[in-house]
């Protein structure tokens, strides 16, 4: 993980400013899951010191925490009491998301809804759970 992340740390602290564009490649690769979780959650403190951040992910995980932190900012007063700080907290009209997928056409973008509730759709990641968990239970009904 250090590995992963010093080079990170050094960069935003020494190089990017407010207004600042920042393209990551899967920020949480080759980091365990509660990491991962910490950096989305250190994105959104770049998004709201007023950088712009661009973010390819492939991490349920990931997208859970940023959906979260939107949730979390959209409940105001009424949000519970968890260990979140203010500038960790993502306003949905801050965030876009878009689907990148292949077809016979080539690779078809397009961007998803965000839900003021729920934040960005997991559709498809949720599916890859789903079947994963299918043939789990088809494993334990079958003996």
């Amino acid at each position: 993980m250090v590995s992963e992340i010093a080079p990170m740390i050094l960069y935003l602290k020494y190089l990017v400013k407010p207004g600042h564009l920042l393209i990551f490649e899967e920020p949480e690769s080759h980091l365990y899951p509660t990491n991962q979780s910490y950096v989305a959650r250190a994105i959104a403190m770049l998004v709201n010191a007023g950088v712009r951040v661009l973010v390819t992910t492939h991490s349920d995980i990931f997208l859970n925490q940023i959906n979260n932190l939107m949730q979390i900012y959209s409940l105001g007063e009424k949000r519970p009491k968890l260990h979140y700080a203010a500038n960790e907290r993502l306003n949905q009209t801050d965030v876009a998301a878009y689907l990148f997928q292949s077809s016979d056409r080539g690779t078809q973008v397009a961007q998803l809804p965000i839900d003021g509730d729920y934040g960005i759709p997991t559709k498809s990641l949720d599916e890859v759970h789903r079947a994963l968990y299918d043939e789990v239970v088809e494993m334990e009904h079958s003996g």
